[in-house]
């Protein structure tokens, strides 16, 4: 006999066992007979008599069951056993049900172990070579076949998180090739068989591998988020990919479309597949705008999905009272801006190196030359920086000065200042150090960086600090100021890879500006480094953007010096083109705007999130979370909103709107019980509103139910033990009952009943705790609970097992051992 004889032989008489098997254990009389002799054993095994049903007629309805357990295979057995009984008496044909459906409930799982123990184990289903196309595919399956099993395909989409569904109807032969349609281009699947045996027991294949159809058509629209107007010439938007992409997506295509102004043109921008928000900058305020965006593949744009927003109005960006604020050698100089913008006139004739420019007035000079010059406008307040190594801080109010604020610092050099958060930023050295603007503590904000910044300038409001280092790793650099603690500085990134000393943040348009010497020409860049762009291309008569030391960016124009210049852009309209003004100083270092709108507060773009109450029978605590920041945003991004909080009863009785909340929880009083409320929540800051949070519905308690108190568990995270407390509907106040040692348990279900608790875990069944006696016992009897429930009229525990395949529950007398089925 040869090797491959004898394992023929082998498989052919593996077949047979399992052929044997199952007519052993699926025939039906020996399923019947079996389950006749367990009826007995249970039946006989109850102490006591039932006043309706006594054991034999249990036994008679338990053997019922068994017998009835073919046509419980396609229902279940509480629909077989739901008839009308021999008697009227309700409690006696519930009795009935009752041993019945355990009858049959046994049979059942004889015959469901016979086949699951024939079909073994089940493998998945393959895709057969060559089969797939965009919206088809064919499966292959080798599985076991059994008549009395249903055989059904399951599909799930991965890239929507699916769950599984039911393709089709039942498969009349589903061994061998499986043909799939109506699938969805460029998606991926997972495959499997399902097996039912029952209306309660269904067996599944393995998953198979992720078939992914081909692409093919355009994609559906992308999903727009999120769109907010947090400047008045800024649209930001954020959105989620198409559901259906058909393809590789190759780009996403947004359209701005201004509504009633045909001065504003359309504009439209291509962005890459893995970008999800964009920005729109330098757009018109006080107007309507439709944002439009499509997805693009292979072939071709998809469908649309759109929004409209209005920018808000520009507010008072005037050019009356804007001054200069200059570092000039030893002086910080307030430069009247009116004079630069005044009809053509001689303004200044400098005769020698003391003469002031018209408009300009000293309003600190020191022996030492300036080393940095910052404004707080709110506070009206100037710090700079000295040669001696000294700050100092001027008020421009009554001219008081401070002299050597900061002790601490050994090198100070350039200055900024946050003014939303009162810190001054201040070079020291090979660091960047974060200083308190009313008292002299100061950290380190950098690490220690290659060589000392030229220029630093702070963005509180998106939450950034920008700094450029001009001679080893020359660039601008940029440091999240909400990564800065007092134990550990922030890391800086590169943004723009280039050779310059200055730059100028234009808070409006969320841009940065910076001159370019090699093309002599002005750069923009948005804050995050990209979207480089010349803003001045083609643009100056006669540009000069050589050895720029500082700038400043203010009604659309630039304001320069390379230290021995002054440059002052002017546009002209009747030719479209900026002229470049010179006018000759001495040693200016230094630009500050002096004007509110150079140190803005922001408006909420975004309402508050996740709005909750949770009301007691007169007050409810609300709370909520903060706006969600905007995609280019910073984790130091201005935060501190206040917030208003309107609260108002449903039949318009009692209402009340409370303003000026800090933090994120508010607590109110003197409410009507047994009331519904609706809770509404918006950020807001000095300058506005941002939009009401989606409303919460709440109902205070009535004053009866308002003395209820709450029973929980909860695990302790420093050992292995759960704790049984007592708590009021609020939550506040809480006692401990008892600790309940769960080293390898879990804590499953709880109930009560007068002094006593009462909980199933999944190692010791029930558990029984007397708060009088603080005692705790195990009910021995009861095995295997996973939830329980107390009948305080009928003094019974009720219990469920999952060790049956139909939903099974459980009664008996805490004491006396001996457990009925009950059905449900």
């Amino acid at each position: 006999m040869t090797k491959h004889t004898k394992l023929m032989g082998y498989k052919c008489f593996q077949i047979l066992i399992l052929i044997w098997i199952f007519v052993y254990i699926c025939d039906g009389d020996i399923i019947i007979s079996r389950c006749h002799e367990e009826c007995e054993r249970q039946v006989r095994g109850v102490k006591g008599e039932d006043l309706f049903c006594n054991k034999d007629c249990k036994l008679y309805q338990c053997n019922s069951g068994c017998d009835s357990y073919t046509t419980a295979v396609n229902s279940s057995c509480q629909a077989v056993c739901r008839k009308d009984g021999t008697s009227s008496a309700r409690s006696l044909q519930q009795t009935e049900r009752q041993y019945c459906t355990q009858g049959c409930s046994f049979a059942l799982n004889v015959f469901t172990d016979g086949i699951k123990e024939y079909l073994g184990d089940l493998p998945a289903p393959e895709l057969k070579h060559g089969s797939k196309g965009y919206s088809f595919l064919t499966l292959h399956w080798s599985g076991p076949i059994n008549n009395n099993v249903t055989y059904y395909i399951q599909s799930r989409v991965l890239d929507t998180n699916g769950d599984w569904s039911i393709y089709g109807g039942s498969l009349e032969h589903p061994n061998g090739d499986l043909k799939i349609t109506d699938l969805q281009p460029f998606m991926n699947y997972t495959f499997r068989i399902s097996l039912v045996i029952t209306t309660t027991e269904v067996l599944y294949t393995k998953e198979s591998e992720i078939i992914t159809t081909l692409p093919h058509g355009a994609p559906s629209a992308p999903i727009i988020t999120e769109i907010s107007a947090p400047t008045c010439s800024v649209i930001s938007l954020s959105w989620k990919p198409p559901v259906y992409t058909n393809g590789h997506l190759l780009s996403y295509r947004l359209y701005l479309k201004p509504i009633n102004n045909k001065d504003v043109y359309d504009t439209s921008v291509e962005v890459p597949p893995d970008v999800t928000s964009w920005t729109f900058r330098q757009l018109k305020s006080s107007q309507e705008y439709i944002v439009a965006m499509t997805a693009r593949n292979q072939d071709g744009e998809g469908h649309t999905d759109r929004a409209n927003m209005t920018t808000p109005s520009s507010g008072n960006l005037l050019k009356n009272d804007v001054f200069l604020v200059i570092a000039e050698d030893n002086k910080v100089i307030k430069q009247d801006m009116t004079e630069f913008f005044s009809s053509p006139q001689t303004i200044h004739k400098r005769l020698n190196a003391s003469d002031l420019i018209k408009g300009q007035k000293v309003i600190y000079e020191i022996a030492e030359s300036l080393t940095g010059v910052a404004v707080h406008i709110q506070k009206k307040m100037i710090v700079c920086s000295d040669s001696s190594g000294q700050v100092h801080q001027v008020s421009m109010v009554d001219s008081s000065i401070t002299d050597n604020f900061y002790p601490s610092l050994s090198h100070p050099g350039a200055i900024t200042i946050d003014w939303l958060h009162n810190y001054t930023y201040i070079v020291d050295g090979l660091m960047i150090k974060r200083c308190d603007l009313d008292r002299p503590s100061c950290i380190m904000a950098t690490e220690m960086l290659p060589s000392q910044p030229d220029v630093i300038k702070v963005d509180p409001i998106n939450g950034f600090l920008f700094f450029t280092q001009g001679s080893i790793n020359m660039g601008l650099y940029a440091v999240d100021i909400g990564e800065i603690t007092p134990s550990k500085p922030a890391r800086h990134f590169l943004l723009v890879s280039s050779r310059l000393n200055s730059f100028a943040i234009d808070f409006n348009n969320m841009q940065l500006y910076f001159p370019n010497e090699i093309v002599n020409t002005l750069m923009s860049a948005f804050l995050d480094g990209t979207g480089l762009a010349d803003v001045r291309k083609d643009k100056v008569i006669q540009p000069n953007y050589y050895s720029i030391r500082s700038m400043v960016y203010y009604g659309g124009v630039f304001f320069l010096t390379n230290g021995t210049k002054l440059l002052i852009e002017e546009y002209d309209e009747k030719i479209g083109k900026f002229y470049v003004n010179e006018m000759y100083v001495t040693k200016y270092s230094s630009f500050n705007i002096y004007h509110p709108t150079a140190q803005p507060y922001p408006v909420p773009h975004s309402s508050p999130q996740d709005v909750r109450g949770l009301f007691t029978d007169k007050r409810v605590i609300i709370q909520w979370n903060r706006p969600k920041p905007l995609s280019y945003q910073g984790k130091g991004a201005y935060k501190n909103w206040y917030y208003e909080v309107s609260l108002y009863a449903d039949d318009g009785t009692d209402n009340e709107i409370v303003e000026k909340v800090t933090g994120s929880f508010l607590e109110i009083e003197d409410l009507v019980p047994d009331t519904a409320y609706q809770v509404k929540v918006r950020a807001w800051s000095q300058t506005g509103s941002g939009p009401w949070s989606e409303v919460f519905v709440g109902r205070t308690l009535s004053l009866e139910a308002s003395t209820a108190k709450v029973i929980v568990a909860a695990a302790s995270q420093s050992d292995f033990t759960t704790g049984l407390y007592e708590m009021d509907m609020e939550g506040q106040h809480r006692t401990q009952l008892t600790t309940v040692h769960l080293f390898y348990e879990e804590l499953l279900d709880l109930t009560w009943v007068e002094d006593k608790i009462m909980w199933a875990s999944n190692v010791n069944g029930v558990q029984i705790f007397d708060r009088t006696t603080a005692e705790s016992e195990i009910v021995y009897h009861i095995r295997y609970a996973t939830s329980v429930s107390y009948d305080w009229l009928g003094q019974k525990l009720y219990w469920s097992n999952p060790k049956h395949n139909v939903v099974s529950i459980y009664k008996c007398q805490l004491r006396l051992v001996g457990t009925e089925a009950v059905l449900v």
